[in-house]
This record gives C-alpha cells, structure tokens and sequence, in this order.
C-alpha cells in the first residue's frame, strides 16, 4: 500500500497476496473502488497478461517475491509453485542435477519482463543479488525492449535478517531499446554506480572495464576442466582405515579389498591446501554407467559391502541413478585416473589452485565441488598450476566470478581462460612432454564416430 502513496497519481492500483492473513488489512487501508484492489490469490494462477493488457501505459510492478528456491518449497509441499519446465532449456544431466534448481523470484521475475516486453514500464522489486544478474543476462540476451537495468544493494543481514546479498531491482522497460549494461550501486543513497555489469558475446562479467583488459587472454581452452566424483551417499561409499579394516559414517567396520578404493580429497580439504586424507572412496565404476557386476568377482568383499547397504543406495534421490547399475557413480571417466591434477574448489570464495599427486601409487579422487584439470606428467601439471596462480589469470577470472553465489567458481568459468593465451602474454611455455597429449574433449571426438 506504500506504492500507491508514493504514486499518488497513480489511476489504479492491483495487489496480488496468497496468505488470506495480510489481504484484509491491506484491504482495509484503501478505499473500496474498483481502481485499486487486493486480491488474494496465488501469483502462479493469475491471468496476469489480461489484467496489464487492460491498462494503460506507464506500468510499475513492484513487490518482494519470495527468496526460496523451487526445491525448498518443495521440500515444505508448498502448493505455491509454478508449473515444472526446463526454462533455462538445460541439456542432459545439467536437468536431472542441482544446477536445474532455481529461485522461485527468478521465475517471477522472468514473467513479469515478458509481459512488460513492448510495453513502457518499470519493475522494481526486491531480490537475491544472484537473481538480479541472471535477470541482466536473460533479457539482455533476448534484447527485450530494456531501456536501462540497475542494482542498487541492501544490507539483507540488517534488514531482513537474511545471509545473502540482496538488491532492490529496477528494469525500465521501452520498445525497441537494447541494453547491455547494468549499473551496480552499493547502497540506495548512492548515486553514482560502484561498477558495471555487461553482458557481451553471450558472456555476463561483473566489471566491464576490468574485463576490456583482460578479455584477449579468453577462447577455447586446450584442457578440459571437470568435476569430481559423485555418489551421493557419503556414509556408504566413503570410509576410514581404523586398526586393519575400514569404518564408514555410520560407525561400522568391515574387511574391504584395496581394489576399488581411491584416496580422496574434498572441496574443504582442497581450499585449506591438503595434499593428502586418510578418506578413502570406493569408485565402483571407471566411465559412466559402466556394469559393476565384476566387483562381485574381484572384490567380493566390497560387493558383500556394498549389497548390506543396498537400500541406502537405492535410496539417493538424484533421478540420474534411475536406470543405471546398482551402485552407479557420477563424474567419473579416464581424467579421475590421471595421476597428476591441478585443482579448486568450487565452493569456497578465494582463488587458490592447488597440485594434487598421486598417493601411494594411487591417483586421488576429488569430490563433485571440485574442479580440476588432469595431466599424466608432473612437470605440465605444475606448469599449468603456475600460470593459473598467476595475477593475470586472477584478474581475468575476477571478472567473471560473483563471489556471493553459492558456487562461484564453475567449469564454465574457468574454461573460457585459454591458458595457452595467458602463456604467451607471460612470456612462458607450457612444458609438455613430447609423449603425452592434451586430452581432448568428448565434445570433439564425438562427431569424429558420427
């Protein structure tokens, strides 16, 4: 109801609230007309695209959607949720996996941009920071009729008591206009923008003048950067040596053969620099959905194992599982083998890559926050390692990361460094011993046996 005394010229007036608890009071502080209204009902079910085709412009819609995620208020059986569709149009496993998961604002938010697309109007609504800049990249993508895009930050913590970086957003909306730029202000009171975001050869960078610096040093890059192993069970598949047997995380002990255990490092063990755990991994496959029936004849223990957890494992609830071999992993091929990686965490915000050796004669697993480039010679793998620990390779990758994301660093991110580039700009060569091959990626190969 403060919109309308902020825009007291405002001809009318529609508030949309699902909770029947706030309808009536916020009925009751307006006058009963049939301008300005509160309905009570679900954003989801609303005929939206009538009721603003029905008015005049300039629009402003303006409100605070939810800051939840559509698995969240799945997981409290909300019926408040709108229809399931793969909107972000991901491929493969991407769908089936956490990455499909997204902000109920942020599907709001994409509506609301589309029935305001060839209108004049404004949005302005309060949002995760992370949401805000997906908006930025979808519309500016799309070439929506954006006449200018801004992030001014609030201090969430203060007041909402929210742990994340919020901003109040505001879109205005214009045929026929084009906008690739996004000012980012600290604060409301601010007003000059702390920076600019940009959205340029379908790349969204958090400082545009810091990128037009570094942004020679993109393109392909010669190695391919993956993710580690996931299983989805650690209390199962991940277990510790204890006087000459192995327990799991549900405080068992059993006899297990060394066949199918791997060393393996987690994302927190890999931001603190470990080079080593006394974790160990049983990898039941080498390539995804490789048959596991033969650990039943060369570790008949570990299959024994494995059988006595069966429900558990049944019991993971990624749909990639379906279909697959009892006991299936993920994020696993040729690379989880190679015995010299360099590596990062996913998770933590700092940008520190770390060489991983071999242990025992046994390559180390990394877990699925992990990112990491696999190498079969020590003396390219600590060449590469050289070169991303490098100020320039930090600048480039800072320009691209947004640090408040619950996973800032991704493969994506780090592949667009082209490593070679970052080599000849710092005036070194990558030694790569003549016997050994970059590894090239499946995407290559594939159309080579089409």
């Amino acid at each position: 109801m403060s919109a309308i005394d902020w825009f007291p010229s405002a001809k009318w007036g529609v508030g949309l609230e699902i909770n029947p608890i706030y309808v009536e009071p916020a009925r009751a502080k307006i006058e009963d007309s049939e301008n300005f209204k509160v309905l009570c009902r679900s954003f989801f079910d609303f005929d939206w695209r009538q009721l603003l085709g029905a008015l005049p412009d300039p629009l402003l819609v303006i409100g605070n959607p939810p800051w939840v995620t559509n698995s969240a208020l799945g997981d409290l059986k909300s019926s408040n949720l709108p229809v399931k569709n793969n909107f972000d149009e991901m491929r493969g496993l991407d769908a089936l996996t956490g990455k499909s998961n997204f902000d109920i604002s942020e599907w709001m938010l994409i509506s609301i941009c589309d029935w305001l697309h060839n209108r004049n109007g404004t949005l302005a609504m309060l949002c995760k920071a992370a949401v805000a800049r997906k908006i930025f990249q979808r519309v500016s993508k799309a070439q929506q009729g954006i006449k200018s895009f801004s992030l001014y930050f609030v201090d969430a913590p203060k007041h909402f008591g929210a742990a994340v970086e919020a901003c109040f957003l505001i879109i205005e909306f214009e045929p026929g206009k084009i906008c690739k730029r996004a000012a980012a202000y600290e604060s409301m009171a601010a007003v000059r923008p702390a920076r600019t975001f940009a959205y340029e050869n379908d790349l969204l960078v958090g400082d545009a003048e810091a990128y037009e610096l570094v942004k020679h040093l993109s393109g392909p890059c010669a190695y391919q950067w993956r993710s580690g192993v996931k299983h989805d069970c650690a209390a199962v598949m991940e277990v510790y040596a204890e006087d000459g047997r192995y327990r799991n995380g549900l405080g068992e002990t059993f006899d297990l053969e060394e066949t199918f255990l791997y060393p393996i490092l987690k994302s927190s063990e890999v931001a603190s620099g470990l080079c080593a755990s006394s974790r160990k991994v049983i990898i039941t496959q080498r390539t995804v959905g490789e048959p596991t029936e033969r650990i039943r004849t060369l570790a008949p223990r570990t299959w024994e194992y494995l059988a006595a957890h069966t429900l558990l494992l049944d019991a993971r609830r990624s749909r990639i599982y379906n279909d697959k071999p009892s006991y299936s992993i993920f994020g696993i091929g040729s690379y989880s083998f190679s015995p010299w990686k360099v590596a990062i965490s996913g998770l933590y915000k700092k940008l520190a890559f770390s060489l991983v050796a071999p242990s025992q004669g046994r390559p180390i697993m990394l877990d699925d926050t992990v990112y990491f480039l696999s190498f079969q010679s020590r003396v390219e793998a600590e060449s590469v390692l050289h070169l991303l620990n490098s100020d320039l390779a930090k600048d480039f990758f800072n320009t691209q990361i947004f640090w408040d994301a619950k996973r800032p660093i991704t493969s994506d991110i780090l592949g667009r460094l082209n490593i070679d580039r970052l080599a000849t700009e710092l005036g070194t060569v990558i030694e790569r011993p003549a016997d050994v091959r970059v590894e090239t990626p499946v995407e290559i190969l594939l159309p080579l046996f089409a």
